[in-house]
């Protein structure tokens, strides 16, 4: 069961939902309740427990080892029995039962269990969309930054799901901070996404690392020299000024790109779209929200993340860490292994890191692509400066 309805209430992020659950549907004595469940979670930044409820209304509460899910029930409960009262009422006016009918997809819908949708419906913004793409080259949603990305993806869709494989050590960190932090003008042009934050999510490298990865990449100055403390003089003077322009764009409200970590669960993630509402969600490890390493878990967690692009229209792009199956070389290209591997399949797109010896090198890496949209097929070749994080592209095949 989703978490959604609750959330809505508490923070009042979607007006959708809202407009279905105004307080009118409520008694006296839950309104009252409802009201302490928001202050007591604007104020503590959490739900009450019972005995925090027992103690303001001085009346014998349910004990729960999960305050979340049981005032979700609560509200759900109450909703689904206005739903049908309204039902009612409406059937009895119009003299059919039509009513029941909305009512119940209302019903089906606020379970977490999926909506039925007609044909015909949204015409008109789908004729929008149609035309937008006119001037866009087939991006419809967001550009990655990346022409021949791009060229392969047709950007990234409004509710898709990517999944990136790669052997440990590779790029895939390097090359998701690259596009998550490239995308942020993509996302500050598109009217719908302007002023809503991207979130990278990484449990695994120290969050001081990771930024000074982003801005050695962005100021285009040694990372290595940077984290030794050994810039030279002009370096200094360019990261300084790169630095203040990113103060000028926090100051302003401009600056989108965020960094996450202590996220251990899919439902987390839940929490942080119906907190903050993000243009798009990168998770540098599929195993960070998985219950182990175990490929059946992380098919899971897979699933999971790609119904949360169709229920919040909210872009995810996953890493997958792979290693070589039994019999296969440790230094083998092992892109088969990835290719058959449900969650590639499952994914909107999928794409696969690969590396020879001469590659390694030369400090060169592939990506090709496993799953994409309109049958495209093709690899990517770039070259890793691990001087200073950057990565160029060699060309396209």
């Amino acid at each position: 069961m989703q978490l959604n309805l609750l959330y809505a209430v508490i923070h009042k992020s979607d007006t959708k939902i809202l407009a279905s659950i105004k307080e009118e549907f409520f008694d006296d004595d839950h309104k009252e309740i409802l009201r302490f469940v928001r202050l007591h979670h604007a104020k503590y930044g959490k739900f009450p427990d019972a005995e925090t409820v027992e103690q303001e209304f001085e009346i014998e509460f349910e004990r729960t080892s999960d305050p979340a899910q049981f005032w979700y029930d609560k509200l759900l409960v109450k909703y689904r029995e206005r739903l049908v009262e309204e039902a009612v009422k409406e059937a009895v006016r119009k003299k059919t039962i039509e009513p029941f009918a909305e009512a119940i997809q209302k019903w089906h819908k606020a379970d977490g269990n999926g909506e039925v949708i007609n044909y015909g419906d949204n015409t008109d913004e789908r004729l929008q969309v149609y035309t937008d793409r006119l001037g866009t080259s087939g991006i419809a949603y967001l550009s990655t930054g990346v022409p021949e990305l791009d060229d392969l993806t047709f950007g990234i869709g409004k509710t898709d799901y990517w999944l990136i494989g790669g052997q440990e050590g590779v790029g895939k960190t390097w090359w998701l901070l690259r596009l998550a932090y490239g995308m942020s003008n993509s996302v500050r042009r598109l009217k719908e996404t302007r002023g809503r934050p991207i979130f990278f999510i990484n449990n695994e490298m120290d969050v001081t690392e990771l930024i000074e990865r982003v801005d050695a990449m962005q100021a285009r100055i040694s990372y290595t020299r940077l984290t030794t403390g050994k810039l030279n003089v002009q370096e200094q003077e360019t990261l300084r000024d790169y630095l203040s322009t990113v103060k000028a764009r926090k100051n302003s409200g401009k600056e989108i790109f965020r960094v996450v970590n202590d996220i251990n669960r899919v439902s987390e993630i839940e929490q942080l779209i119906n907190l903050y509402n993000p243009a798009m969600i990168i998770v540098d490890g599929i195993h960070l929200v998985s219950k182990s390493f175990d490929w059946q878990d992380m098919m899971t967690a897979n699933r999971d993340l790609k119904a949360l692009t169709r229920r919040y229209n909210v872009p995810i792009i996953s890493a997958a860490h792979l290693k070589a199956k039994a019999g296969v070389k440790e230094d083998e290209v092992n892109t088969d292994s990835f290719a058959y591997f449900k969650g590639a399949r499952d994914a909107d797109v999928s794409f696969v890191f690969f590396q020879d010896d001469q590659m390694a090198n030369d400090d060169e890496i592939g990506l090709k692509m496993v799953k994409g949209r309109k049958g495209q097929k093709g690899a990517i070749l770039y070259r890793n400066h691990r001087e200073t994080t950057e990565q160029t592209i060699i060309r396209v095949v």
